[in-house]
């Protein structure tokens, strides 16, 4: 991605433009010498951005807010004559200076908040290693996932997947793994995107326990695709040895009965329970058909997926650095067009047939009789495995020349 340069700092400090109006502070190793205003850069060559964004903006008056004012009042008469006694625009680099300080103080503090899950817990360090010592001298080959929904509860509290800044801490917390164990050879980024995210947003049968909040529950599927994909990325850039690559449950999706309007709603569910995850992961990229569908989805629920500079990068980045991916499979749904509000009845008790689901701006779920389903009102269909794994291979075929599909 190209950035263009609206103001230079110094030699490692930049302002650019993001486009769309947004702009952000650039920061790496000489990316501003002999640089001119309205040149554009790499973003590959930039260390660090700092977003301007309100949010950040609120962070930063957060902490601006204990400085003393006296001290507010002299660092203003310094800018002052800087500029009245030498001519010397020295407000741009006080700004680019405060910043760095104030990102770095921030660093701090979010360190400071979650010490209690950054220090290494040595007892469960030396668990594992026994537990992996164990399989490997009884001929078991560990395979070891990163992320089975178990958010710690301080970054599950700040917004778990939603909150961008998780993913920061989720990519340290997989490099400290593949240092400390390095007997694993195999690893999985993380469990079951889809079931995290429809079960906390849509369903609410996980905490936060939200029902059809399609925001959210878009928003962390792709966060979720954007952690996977910055990990595998500094998985083969470090060269660690071994495998790597994450595990889905897919859900094949039939229209009951087969008619136009239910194929339609049978499109729309694929997409948000297989295909957007499917795209982002082997494809690096969403499909113009894939969003199209995603899109019809949020217009019907006023919902918005927030894309960020370089998010597609990274994802097309990692998409062929795969080296498999496990399939789980539990069951198919049916479905019919359906016009109207959400709804969901979760069948938790084993009290058979008395679940409901409903999803506005895709269809309702239907029994089809000739299919039977268990006490918990789970369809019963071994085939729709196969004809999922025919599926995947036709629809993403360099799958099959690179990677391993592994069941469940």
């Amino acid at each position: 991605m190209l950035l263009v340069i609206k103001r230079i700092y110094d030699n490692n400090s930049l302002l650019v433009s993001l486009g769309k109006g947004r702009e952000a502070i650039a920061q790496g190793k000489g990316i501003g010498y002999k640089r001119q205003k309205g040149e554009t850069i790499s973003s590959r060559n930039v260390e660090k951005i700092i977003y301007l964004t309100d949010q950040k903006l609120e962070k930063f008056m957060s902490l601006l807010k204990d400085v003393p004012l006296d001290i507010v009042l002299t660092t203003f008469d310094v800018i002052d004559s800087a500029k009245n006694d030498y001519k010397y625009p020295l407000l741009n680099y006080i700004y680019v200076t405060l910043t760095d300080h104030v990102y770095q103080m921030y660093k701090r503090l979010i360190a400071k908040k979650y010490q209690a899950i950054s220090v290494p817990n040595k007892k469960g360090i030396e668990y594992y290693h026994k537990l992996f010592k164990c399989c490997l001298d009884n001929g078991i080959t560990p395979y070891v996932s990163l992320h089975h929904f178990d958010t710690p509860e301080n970054l599950f509290n700040d917004g778990d997947w939603l909150n961008r800044q998780n993913i920061d801490y989720f990519v340290d917390y997989a490099d400290f793994c593949f240092k400390e164990f390095s007997e694993v050879k195999n690893w999985f980024t993380i469990n079951e995107l889809i079931s995290l995210a429809f079960s906390q947003y849509i369903q609410g049968n996980f905490p936060p326990n939200e029902h059809f909040n399609v925001s959210k529950a878009i928003q962390a599927q792709h966060n979720e695709l954007l952690a996977h994909a910055r990990v595998v990325n500094q998985f083969k850039k470090k060269n660690y040895q071994g495998r790597i690559g994450l595990i889905h449950v897919l859900q094949p999706v039939y229209p009951y009965p087969d008619n136009e309007k239910n194929r339609h709603a049978a499109e729309l569910e694929d997409a948000f329970m297989n295909r957007f995850l499917l795209d982002g992961t082997f494809k690096g990229q969403y499909s113009e058909k894939t969003m199209s569908l995603i899109n019809e989805i949020l217009s019907a629920n006023d919902a918005k997926l927030e894309i960020e500079p370089d998010d597609m990068d990274i994802l097309k980045e990692a998409a062929n650095q795969n080296d498999y991916f496990g399939l789980n499979y539990y069951q198919p749904s049916f479905i019919e067009y359906f016009k109207g509000d959400s709804s969901n009845t979760f069948n938790g008790t084993g009290e058979k047939g008395t679940s409901s689901f409903s999803f506005k701006g895709i269809g309702k779920h239907v029994k089809n009789p000739s299919v039977p389903t268990t006490d918990w009102d789970w369809n019963i269909y071994p085939q729709g495995l196969y004809e999922m794994l025919k599926r995947v291979a036709t629809e993403y075929p360099l799958m099959k020349s690179y990677r391993q599909m592994m069941l469940n």
